[in-house]
């Protein structure tokens, strides 16, 4: 029932965003900070992801079934330049929409005689 509750909760304020529009003018207004800069004193503000960037990545592997946990670490490398701020994301800096509209998501994997395997991919649309 709680998963049940999670999903329904998700699946509701993805829809409300998705209506919204694009706040053009207060993104366009605020300051960029680039992945790794340092942050602003205050206020808020757009991050930066330029193409070719190595960007950490965390995996953990936790949850009742297991007797430990496991946390993995890697670095991926982006193939376009990406723009987030809160819901928000753009290729460009000028160019807005939600951000489940411009990356596809999908998680993937399971159990087989060699273990857990798990699949996460990114799309860029």
């Amino acid at each position: 029932m709680k998963f049940f509750v999670m999903i329904l909760t998700s699946v509701v304020l993805a829809a409300c965003t998705s209506i919204r529009p694009v706040p053009l003018t207060e993104i366009l207004n605020l300051p960029i900070v680039q992945v790794g800069d340092p942050l602003p004193q205050e206020g808020e503000f757009v991050v930066f992801f330029p193409k070719d960037t190595y960007i950490p990545v965390v995996l953990n592997a936790n949850g009742s079934l297991f007797s430990s946990e496991v946390q993995l670490n890697g670095k991926v490398q982006l193939s376009r330049d990406l723009y987030l701020y809160k819901s928000w994301g753009s290729h460009d800096g000028i160019h807005w929409e939600n951000s489940h509209k411009l990356i596809d998501v999908s998680f993937g994997g399971g159990f087989d005689v060699e273990g857990l395997k798990s699949n996460i991919t990114l799309t860029a649309n």
